[in-house]
């Protein structure tokens, strides 16, 4: 029995069958019904020695080698019958994923169960968004939207947000790694922050007016740079 965890064998062990999936018909029906099986050995045999989330991270990791090889693999192909599980040939279960998902939102409820209460008048942050130096007014906006530096400098949007929410926010849109998530997608959602949304918004403005005298010159055609 090999180490589990090996790509290198796993891989191994399933290269012969790829010429046989050229086949039709019942051979071919035969080797994914092999291949399969070979797959379902491999998460049983990691399954035995790892906790589920390193599972998780290895059957990741195989399907990257896997898309490598082809990215039409059967192997990487979903149940049509079973929706609730994404991949065929190397699933977790959908109580495997689950208890994963919910182990995961109680590491995050326990994080942020004590959070110290931050005054914005007094909070640094608010002294970075009045700066002259754009890296400083981003990092006050990263502090006080918690979002990414990527979108802070890049990809995100701001916009006042309606009278009616309970709480200082803004709109955001950009967000990047949603991985589709649900509640992440590509839709404008209201974001609390802990200054005023007006010196947010004000701030933004600014850094982005600081991006685009910064990079102008850069993206200019070399033909349209005058020299003097």
């Amino acid at each position: 029995m090999c180490a589990t965890g090996s790509r290198p064998f796993y891989l191994a062990r399933i290269e012969p069958l790829y010429p046989l999936l050229k086949a039709k018909g019942p051979q071919r029906h035969a080797v994914l019904k092999r291949l399969q099986r070979l797959c379902g050995r491999e998460v049983n045999l990691l399954r035995s020695e790892h906790t589920l989330a390193t599972v998780k991270l290895y059957l990741s990791s195989y399907r990257s080698a896997l898309r490598a090889i082809d990215p039409e693999h059967p192997a990487l192909r979903a149940r049509k019958h079973r929706s609730s599980q994404r991949f065929s040939c190397l699933p977790l279960t959908p109580e495997e994923t689950r208890s994963i998902n919910a182990a995961y939102q109680t590491e995050i409820r326990k994080d942020q169960s004590d959070l110290i209460p931050l005054d914005a008048k007094e909070f640094v942050a608010t002294e970075l968004l009045a700066s002259e130096r754009f890296i400083s007014i981003g990092m006050g906006l990263m502090a006080v939207t918690g979002r990414r530096p990527a979108e802070i400098f890049f990809s995100a949007s701001f916009a006042p947000a309606p009278n009616k929410l309970p709480f200082p926010a803004v709109i955001f849109s950009g967000q990047l790694k949603t991985r589709f998530a649900r509640g992440t997608g590509f839709e404008p959602y209201p974001i609390p922050v802990p200054a005023p949304p007006k010196t947010v918004l004000e701030a933004f403005g600014r850094l982005r007016a600081y991006i685009r005298t910064y990079l102008e010159p850069a993206t200019r055609p070399i033909s349209s740079q005058r020299t003097p």
